[in-house]
């Protein structure tokens, strides 16, 4: 039966229950009639009837509501399967890669299969042979695959999967740029002092869905090279692009790297002059070719000018546009817009005096209007930059001019003709920057960032969920006593979140990615790690302006460098402890403590596990001084544990690969310390 036909049921229901009541009633109030031929008593009891048909009638109205919805989403997601069923048909495979508006690009491109709905979450394994697809409208989850219709997904099994890893060894390392693969895993970039060629290289890295580590690749010279951006290509390979000191025309340069699916370095392109520039944002164009954007000190009207490059799927140069003035001005996102065009954002100190702009360009790369964001004599930067479900564009960033504390993260929503909707900032008392800024599957937004107004340590990692207004949902925020922040976020296929950034929870700078649920927490986390603050927010009035920026073609110098490469044996630490449980053996002697061994000395003792057991784990605890003394484990030769810092307790399961020897060592850089070092408290075997 219908919620409507219920409702029509209902009311002559209602009605008759009032007539009955309205004869017993009589027989109480004959006298005492009210002009309307109704006593008092039956006036309330008529209010009481109505109050009830009104809550079946909203009841009913919910149900429909839902109804409507999964109706919606299972339509939605029934013409979607027909278009990717065509595609297969025409093609052979379903596609292994979308575009942004839904468009399948490999391995062939082609227009006549896009999705309808932009909200779409796709991803595919087995090379195009089968698929998922999820759509989430007003909180419901439906998904299809190619074997089964659409069905619903139960929020608890949604995004349950989370855990934070690091990645690198005992120099600075930093994760910058994080991107989902086909197969549902990632591929991170950044840069790297721990291996490579050079003072740092730029590097990749591969993870599967539950964040093990495939392979890792550096690029680089004898100089400082970073990778800064990073995607996933249509023939399911890789591109990444940066700044690199090893290569190119002068004392930096931008560079483009294309790699294969399997991370070996197809080619690389140096872009530049004889002073320095930087790529910071690179995306796969609609011809599959390719777009950057970043800064030149050698092209333009001023000090520092943005640029956008557009390269062909071979990496040859097509065209190169600076935008600026006379001071300093610089490129920070880039995405292609659904008209075929780009969209720049970044932050210019030629207008406005030091705010944010972006800059809207046509296919050409002719510049259609600019906008900037900020108010006079302050400092703003859109560090992120999405298109919006109505065509219009969203961009996040970090302001001085608004907000509660020293500088807040912000998100500004405009519209198709770059038209300020609205603007919100996030943050408290100290530094708040907003890094990244996703749109989500229920058509809101996420931004992550880092924080030194809320969390445990000097600058936290946040996320933050809005809805597609701009009201926030909530914020968390991750960390150790040092540094972190989040500098890029992805939302997963499971409806969770991923981010990658830079974190000291190891006492120096690695790199890591993160995992999160639904609602951006990581599980077991404790409270000294994540938190989940109520941020200050505000809707400021911002000041925008129109400006006319000069704009130049320059005929940049292209390079095409043999570049070193190398695939290092990383270093991978579950950051997030785990419970340790009962340990075999509990040394009460110091069998494994290692004190501090003086200026540029490395200190180890061994055990060795009696009667040919094999030690499934042990626990650690240390206090070392942070970025130069260090405390290692090995387990067999093989390292498992290694930290600078303080830890207390900490568990490390070896299940996995098991083994019967331990050597734990300290080493002491050439500064003169004293009074502490590592200890193996305890192991666990069998």
């Amino acid at each position: 039966m219908s919620n409507i036909q219920i409702i029509n049921e209902n009311i002559p229901k209602g009605i008759a229950m009032i007539n009955d009541l309205k004869i017993d009633t009589r027989k109480f109030n004959n006298r005492k009639k009210a002009l309307t031929g109704f006593t008092i008593v039956e006036l309330l009891i008529v209010i009481v009837i109505i109050g009830i048909l009104a809550a079946i009638t909203i009841v009913s109205y919910i149900g429909i509501s839902k109804k409507a919805t999964e109706a919606s989403l299972t339509s939605d997601l029934d013409g979607a399967k027909r278009q990717l069923e065509l595609y297969k048909t025409e093609h052979e495979t379903y596609p292994t890669s979308l575009d942004e508006n839904k468009c399948p690009t490999a391995p062939e491109n082609d227009t006549k299969y896009c999705l309808k709905n932009k909200d779409f979450i796709y991803t595919t394994t087995d090379n195009g042979l089968t698929y998922i697809l999820r759509l989430t409208k007003s909180g419901i989850t439906f998904e299809v695959t190619n074997s089964t219709g659409p069905t619903e997904k139960s929020e608890t099994a949604v995004a349950a999967v989370s855990f934070l890893k690091t990645w690198g060894n005992l120099a600075d390392d930093s994760g910058t740029s994080l991107a989902k693969t086909n197969d549902g895993g990632y591929i991170m970039s950044g840069h790297t002092k721990s291996y490579g060629a050079g003072g740092a290289d730029a590097f990749i890295a591969k993870y599967t869905a539950d964040g093990n580590l495939s392979w890792s690749r550096t690029w680089g010279g004898a100089g400082s090279d970073w990778g800064l951006s990073l995607i996933q290509t249509s023939d399911g390979g890789y591109a990444m692009a940066g700044k690199t000191e090893s290569y190119g025309a002068g004392g930096a340069d931008a560079f483009i790297a294309k790699y294969t699916a399997d991370g070996n370095l197809s080619w690389s392109r140096t872009w530049g002059g004889t002073k320095s520039e930087y790529s910071v944002s690179l995306i796969q164009t609609s011809d599959s070719g390719y777009a950057m954007v970043g800064y030149t000190n050698s092209y333009g009207a001023g000090v520092a000018d943005a640029f956008i490059s557009k390269f062909t799927a071979d990496g040859n140069l097509s065209w190169s546009r600076t935008w600026g003035g006379t001071d300093s001005d610089y490129g920070n996102k880039l995405i292609q817009t659904s008209d075929g065009g780009y969209m720049m954002s970044g932050s210019t100190s030629s207008y406005a005096d030091g705010s944010a702009f972006i800059a809207k360009y046509t296919v050409d790369g002719n510049l259609s209007w600019s906008r900037t964001w900020g108010d006079v004599g302050k400092d703003s930067s859109f560090q992120s930059l999405i298109q919006t479900s109505d065509g219009g564009y969203a961009m996040a960033g970090y302001t001085r001019s608004y907000g509660a504390g020293d500088l807040d993260a912000f998100i500004a929503k405009y519209t198709v003709d770059g038209n300020l909707s609205w603007s919100r900032t996030w943050g408290g008392t100290v530094e708040d920057y907003g890094a990244s800024l996703i749109r989500t599957s229920d058509g809101g937004f996420a931004m992550s960032g880092e924080t030194g107004s809320y969390g445990v340590g000097y600058h936290d990692a946040f996320i933050a969920k809005y809805t597609v207004d701009g009201s926030l949902l909530w914020s968390r925020t991750w960390g150790s006593a040092g540094y972190e922040n989040a500098s890029s976020l992805i939302q997963t296929i499971d409806g969770g979140y991923a981010v990658a950034g830079v974190t000291y929870i190891h006492g120096h700078e690695s790199a890591y990615i993160a995992k999160l649920t639904a609602d951006g927490s990581i599980n077991n986390c404790p409270l000294s790690m994540c938190q989940a603050p109520t941020a200050t927010v505000s809707s400021p009035v911002a000041t925008v302006t129109s400006p006319t920026a000069t704009v130049s073609s320059p005929v940049a110098t292209v390079t095409s460098p043999t570049v070193i490469t190398t695939s290092p044996t990383v270093i991978i630490i579950n950051a997030i402890p785990e419970p340790a449980p009962e340990m075999t053996i509990t040394f009460s002697n110091q069998e494994l403590y290692v004190a501090y061994p003086g200026v540029n000395h490395t200190a180890c003792k061994e055990w060795t596990v009696p009667n040919g057991k094999q030690i499934k784990g042990f626990l650690v605890s240390q206090a070392t001084e942070s970025n130069f003394d260090f405390f290692t484990v090995s387990l067999d030769g093989v390292e498992k544990y290694k930290k600078s810092g303080t830890s207390t307790d900490e568990f490390v399961d070896t299940s996995a690969a098991p083994g019967t020897a331990l050597k734990a060592c300290t080493s002491a850089d050439g500064s003169a310390q004293s009074g502490y070092g590592g200890e193996v408290t305890g192991v666990l075997y069998n």
